[in-house]
């Protein structure tokens, strides 16, 4: 994995000198830490899963079950609270956005790691404006503890606490709810309510923002 991250980022001492960094300190309890950072962990990894690169995912292998491992362990201590929402801001093309309205009920899927926000106000913030090609979108998550899946506060590892990030792990599969138009403050967001889901169905959406 150093190998190869050293080779993307050739030329680049800023970043190499990160990735010597994480070759010296790297252990199982820094992954979180590590990926919540802007560097090149977050960078690579994120481009690895969304792109579906064999070649890459098979170089991070090992970073990726640690990072699974530790949110799976860190989701036991904030799922032993009540129910609670989780919000994300996001600007998607217009075709996404149409796939999701005409799946209202349907389910979706991601295949990169989902990241969140206590807060409504900081997810607000990554809210893009409404073009002829794209559309501002705030996804609202209900979360309970009946529900078996893995996420997790990670608020405490990262460099910037206060956007309160929580991270839903690989491959979780969410219900549409409803798609609306936000209120009059916020006319121009479209508001997706969503609930995650054990449920197996026939047709599942890949839909990877």
């Amino acid at each position: 994995m150093v190998d190869a991250c050293r080779d993307y980022y050739r030329g680049n001492r800023t970043v190499l000198a990160k990735i010597d960094e994480f070759e010296r300190t790297y252990h199982i309890d820094d992954c979180i830490r590590w990926y919540t950072k802007d560097t090149f962990v977050y960078k690579l990894i994120n481009k690895a899963l969304r792109t579906q690169d064999v070649e890459q995912l098979y170089v991070f292998r090992y970073y990726i079950t640690d990072l699974s491992t530790s949110l799976n362990r860190e989701s036991k201590n904030f799922l032993s609270r009540n129910s609670i929402v989780l919000c994300r801001g996001a600007t998607i093309s217009q075709a996404e956005f149409e796939k999701l309205k005409e799946n209202k009920g349907n389910l979706i899927s991601t295949n990169s790691y989902f990241s969140t926000s206590r807060s409504r106000t900081v997810a607000q913030i990554y809210v893009g404006s409404n073009t002829s090609t794209t559309v501002g979108v705030l996804f609202e998550v209900e979360c309970n503890i009946e529900t078996n899946i893995i996420c997790a506060d990670v608020s405490y590892y990262s460099d910037v606490p206060d956007e309160e990030e929580v991270l839903f792990d690989l491959g979780i599969t969410f219900r549409i709810l409803s798609v609306t138009q936000g209120n009059e403050k916020y006319s121009q967001i479209w508001v997706v309510k969503m609930i995650p889901t054990n449920e197996q169905q026939t047709m599942v959406i890949d839909f990877i923002k």
